[in-house]
């Protein structure tokens, strides 16, 4: 008899949880769940907590260990998307829709290939990356996403175009809850990684914990019913299948990746067929892509051989028989292929059995969360909470400082400033610049623009300079005006930049902390933009005037 019992992960702060690519290099894109490795790796990380004096060498040899986590007496399936109270699952390859029948609307009508062939003359497209919530709704593309820009430099506090590398991350966004099932041959075993991980407990999953990703929070329920195979009236499953399915074929659905090898040349295999009673040519449909899987030892600090998995989603159809039910009732409750242990390998049997069908868009169901911690933090913990609120408050500044320099400009007609006086000025702005970059890395609060100002003295500006700041325009008021204020008011940049200084983030107790130095930072940093955005303006003017004199002459 196995039991289960479920757990959610709420996540705080975006997750990044990638698998191997082959797309842009300077890109990482999560994938859109929590796979059941990055759950067993949380658990192993809490067990050697607990032992730790214990040799690591040893732990396969342990029988709790193995048990625990090796031999498939527990098994950590996949955690999907929760919504609306019930955990998503991917949606069929088979299910097709009309090609853009669902743009503008809240609904969309399906086809199941599995089921009947499509007789009509519309093209049709699968339902890529989406999740199936229940008879009638659907999450079109799967969980909301949260992406960032970042730079990657060999010295974060002398920023350089030599030296910097500019990158993006498209992470599971914070508020949304990740259900994962875990199923136990022995319900002590459970007990166990409950109280190894107790409700209300916080992790970190993924990559870039430093940068502010990877926070979740964890809370445990319990399993509806036992799973019990020798009773068929306590039945516990993944899915509801079909009410009607058809009594001439059976339909198997994977519902996570599976990974399975051909017996003969230990190949990776695109059918089940050799887990199975079938031939070949008795296969009456499939519906299967293929994918790449892979995954990393942090015991070897090395990452594990990757395999072609098929994957979730993917339909294959058979005909009926007594043998293949059999077989595919125990498949179902063991799973099938290699590393069922992490979750892979689950499959479902007649799921899903209409034809056609509608279904509804249901939208992202997000809840704010803060992180819960002790007022009292010490040591990497104190320092681990600063960083994240500081990291995330400025991302927060960095998207605002893009947005405003789409709004931002200088007028672009006669009163625009000369290049040469714009290249002035972002030459005094970077010494600026240096000196809160400096500051900001000795934790120093005494910083102001004082090279600003003494440019813009009025005793040591000379009038053409400074008439043409005078004459120039930029928020509705002159560009002298605006600097000036800038130089008068350090705190006046989070006006101009929208930021809202009662959104600065907390992590527990422990709150980001906005300093003078920052306020330099950012005010030179948005000077320099504005002045780099008109000078090519005054370049494009100068290169087409300079064509329009060529052309006449």
């Amino acid at each position: 008899m196995s039991v289960h019992a479920l757990l959610d992960f709420h996540l705080v702060t975006p997750v990044m949880v990638t698998g191997p690519t082959g797309g842009d290099p300077n890109s990482e894109i999560t994938l859109p769940y929590l796979p059941g490795s990055a759950i067993r790796g949380a658990f192993v990380a809490r067990y050697l907590g607990t032992h730790a004096g214990e040799d690591s060498d040893d732990l396969a040899s342990d029988p709790d260990f193995s048990r625990l986590f090796l031999n498939g007496g527990v098994r950590y399936l996949n955690a999907y998307l929760l919504q609306d109270g019930v955990r998503t699952l991917p949606a069929p390859a088979s299910w097709l829709k009309i090609k853009d029948s669902d743009v503008n609307s809240n609904s969309v009508r399906v086809y199941d290939q599995a089921v009947q062939p499509y007789r009509g003359e519309e093209q049709l497209k699968p339902l890529n990356g989406s999740f199936f919530i229940d008879r009638s709704t659907y999450m079109p593309g799967g969980p909301e996403r949260h992406v960032a820009i970042h730079i990657a430099r060999s010295n974060r506090q002398r920023p350089s175009d030599r030296d910097s590398t500019v990158f993006r991350y498209d992470s599971l966004a914070p508020g949304q809850t990740f259900r994962a099932i875990v199923l136990a041959d022995n319900p002590a075993d459970l007990e166990t990684l409950q109280a190894a991980l107790p409700d209300g407990s916080e992790i970190t999953m993924g990559r870039s914990h430093r940068a502010g990703y990877g926070l979740v929070r964890v809370s445990w329920s319990e399993g509806d019913k036992e799973w019990d195979d020798g009773d068929e009236d306590v039945i516990w499953s993944e899915y509801v299948s079909a009410s009607d399915p058809p009594e001439d074929r059976l339909l198997v659905t994977l519902l996570s990746d599976c990974l399975i090898r051909e017996p003969e040349s230990g190949a990776y295999a695109a059918d089940l067929l050799s887990l199975l009673p079938l031939k070949p040519h008795e296969v009456i449909d499939a519906f299967a892509d293929l994918r790449v899987v892979g995954g990393f030892n942090r015991k070897w600090n090395l990452p594990l051989s990757q395999g072609l998995a098929i994957a979730a989603g993917s339909v294959f159809v058979y005909p009926y028989s007594d043998a293949l039910a059999g077989k595919l009732a125990e498949l179902e409750t063991t799973g099938i292929g290699e590393r069922i242990v992490e979750g892979f390998g689950r499959i479902a049997v007649n799921w899903h059995a209409q034809a056609e069908f509608d279904l509804y868009k249901s939208e992202p169901g997000k809840i704010k969360l803060e992180p819960i911690m002790d007022g009292n933090l010490e040591g990497e913990s104190l320092r681990l909470a600063e960083t994240m609120a500081q990291r995330l408050t400025a991302e927060d500044i960095e998207r605002k400082l893009t947005e405003r320099l789409s709004e931002l400009k200088i007028a672009t007609d006669r009163t625009r400033p000369s290049n040469s006086q714009l290249s002035r000025l972002r030459i005094v702005v970077k010494q600026d610049l240096r000196t809160a970059l400096e500051a900001r890395a000795q934790g120093q609060d005494d910083c102001t623009l004082a090279h600003l100002r003494t440019y813009l003295d009025k005793d040591r500006l000379r009038k053409p300079a400074r008439d043409q700041l005078r004459r120039a325009r930029i928020a509705d008021g002159s560009l002298l005006a605006w600097l000036q204020r800038l130089v008068d008011d350090s705190a006046y940049v989070w006006q101009a930049l929208n930021f809202d200084l009662g959104k600065i983030h907390k992590i527990g107790s422990v709150q980001a902390r906005l300093t003078n130095a920052d306020a330099v930072y950012y005010s030179a940093r948005l000077i320099d933009a504005v002045c780099r955005q008109a000078t090519k303006v005054g370049q494009k003017s100068a290169e087409a005037e300079f064509n329009k004199e060529g052309a006449r002459g």
